[in-house]
């Protein structure tokens, strides 16, 4: 029989429409026409097996249909929308038993994304969004106990369940002690949603051998395989379960909510969210929430977002919070706290160190105890060791040594050797002096009082033109002395000595030199001082008779050295002003 569907707008679907009935010793048919008039729906039944003649009672109060036909047949009956229309057909023997119901809160509220399940028949159903669930269990294997959780609050038990089970409606108590929900720590498009909800909710933990998965949903565990612990894990696309004993494999992606060891390997990517000890290999990315202990080799980036014990290898990023251990990638390796190495091809970023970063473009620390090595650049705010690059060295505050071509530190008892040396606590000089060989010279002398580099440069003014004299050269020195006004310097100088554009020729002249400076204001002091000087000349230049053999005033000693060279040797004397 079927009654014609009414007009309606309602856009609530038809099993969870509400009505209030309240019919005693009545037909099933009239029963179900009144359910029809009310809800706005269509029956469609053969009424010789659904017995419609017969009398029954009926008494609910703005309850939903559903509920309103599993307490009129008893659970007897098996209802389905298709259509415009409620299917209803008595139930065959051997149909599984069903346990279905509604969960609300405390103050009635209906439960969304609260997860029934039975564990031992991994079985798992979860409350739509107006709290309904329906689990299905076979007529020959009744369970003992169905389980009903959601996180923040308590969870409840159905025990016994048997084939005629009654229609639920259970309200749950607020838990303010229950953990806050899990973050995701893994792309949520690799896991259903259902799994995810039914994972955070379940708060014990199944213990199983092993498990087999085809993708995160289909497996050996079923949906509730983020709540199962397994020794051993084998993934053929992709798997997800809570914890990993022993070893996984997987063909694309591997997913671990709490902790995971000993070996653990994937095509593209590895996610654990608790603790890492042993072997994590894969051929894009690894990631760790917490603690790693091993090594964690991948082909593009590896993450541990707590603390690394061990080595993380990969070709392009390093990333770790703290490590005590070593970052090897291709490009980057970034970590809060380092005890031991990074070592990349570009940058190595920590921010306090104990160890050595080593790349070929740039190391910054803002702290360091130990080595910065790297080909251009080295920045630490910090550090008390050793910065050596090809270009540039800063620091903040050095206790160490810095050897580059630019060395800049602000302050600290830092030793500098290169080009360059800035040290703003130490000596930074400018100086105008004469020489016996040249009337005008200006020297730039940088780094820390005990050891400094100085960048020379001088002419001779009465040979502008064609062949102007010229030189220039770089050295180290040295100041030492206790009187506030009067100190002492010694230094060791390389001078290169041309005329006009004979760039190419090799005419060197080096001084060991003494003077002694005195200060006549806090911005200015008289310099004089005494130097042996050994000039090596190539006499076989054109201008070696007329220019370069005429250089030294007097010779001490002047013999040939080796093929085309003469060595000449004097004492000369320098004169001058310096500026602070």
């Amino acid at each position: 029989m079927i009654w014609p569907e009414k007009s309606h707008s309602q856009q609530v679907p038809v099993f969870e429409r509400k009505i209030s009935v309240e019919m005693e010793n009545e037909t099933v048919e009239a029963i179900l026409t009144e359910i029809s008039r009310q809800s706005q729906v269509s029956f469609s039944y053969n009424p010789e097996l659904l017995n419609a003649s017969d009398k029954k009672s009926l008494s609910v109060t703005n309850q939903s249909v559903r509920f309103a036909l599993s307490s009129l047949f008893n659970g007897k009956i098996n209802y389905r929308e298709r259509g415009k229309f409620i299917i209803l057909q008595p139930k065959k023997e051997n149909s599984p038993s069903v346990v279905e119901g509604y969960l609300t809160n405390e103050r009635g509220q209906l439960l969304t994304d609260a997860t029934v399940y039975d564990s031992n028949r991994k079985l798992v159903a979860t409350t739509d969004e107006f709290g309904y669930f329906r689990l299905e269990i076979d007529k020959n294997n009744t369970s003992d106990t169905i389980k009903i959780s959601k996180a923040g609050f308590e969870s409840a038990m159905l025990m016994p369940v048997n084939n005629n089970a009654p229609f639920v409606q259970l309200s749950l108590s607020e838990n303010q002690t229950s953990l806050p929900p899990e973050e995701t720590f893994y792309p949520s498009i690799l896991v259903r949603r259902q799994l995810r909800v039914s994972s955070s909710n379940i708060d014990e933990t199944i213990n199983r051998f092993a498990q087999l998965s085809l993708a995160p949903h289909l497996g050996t565990n079923s949906l509730l395989s983020g709540s199962t612990s397994n020794l051993l894990s084998l993934n053929i696309f992709g798997g997800f379960v809570e914890e990993v004993k022993v070893m996984e494999f997987g063909g694309i992606v591997n997913i671990v909510r709490r902790n995971a060891g000993v070996i653990q390997a994937a095509g593209i990517g590895n996610f654990v969210g608790g603790n890492f000890r042993g072997f994590q290999a894969s051929g894009i990315l690894n990631y760790t929430r917490r603690s790693f202990s091993g090594l964690q080799a991948s082909g593009i980036s590896n993450t541990v977002a707590g603390n690394l014990k061990g080595v993380q290898a990969t070709g392009i990023m390093n990333f770790a919070k703290g490590i005590n251990g070593a970052q090897l990638s291709g490009i980057l390796n970034v970590s809060r706290n380092l005890s031991g190495l990074q070592a990349s091809s570009i940058l190595n970023q920590a921010k306090t160190a104990h160890g050595a970063q080593v790349t070929a473009i740039l190391n910054n620390a803002d702290s360091l105890k130990g080595a910065q090595i790297s080909g251009a650049f080295n920045r630490a705010r910090i550090i008390r060791g050793t910065q050596i690059t090809g270009l540039l060295n800063y620091a903040n505050e050095l206790n160490g040594v810095q050897i580059g071509v630019v060395n800049i530190a602000n302050r600290g008892r830092a030793t500098q050797i290169g080009l360059i040396n800035i040290n703003r606590s130490g000596v930074h000089n400018l100086e105008i002096y004469a020489t016996e060989t040249f009337l005008t010279n200006i020297a730039y002398r940088g780094g820390s009082k005990h050891f400094h580099s100085i960048l020379v440069g001088g002419f001779d003014p009465s040979t502008f033109g064609n062949k102007f004299l010229y030189t220039y050269g770089f050295g180290v020195g040295t100041s030492f002395g206790n009187r506030p006004k009067l100190y002492y310097d010694a230094e060791i100088l390389s001078q290169q000595i041309t005329a006009g554009n004979a760039i190419g020729e090799i005419n060197m002249l080096y001084k060991l030199g003494f003077s002694a400076n005195y200060k006549i204001s806090k911005t200015m002091a008289i310099t004089f001082g005494l130097s042996h000087n050994i000039y090596v000349v190539d006499t076989s230049t054109p201008e070696y008779e007329t220019i370069f053999s005429q250089i030294p005033p007097y010779f001490l000693s002047n013999e040939p050295s080796g093929t085309n060279r003469n060595l000449k040797t004097w004492v000369g004397f320098k004169a001058g002003i310096r500026l602070f």
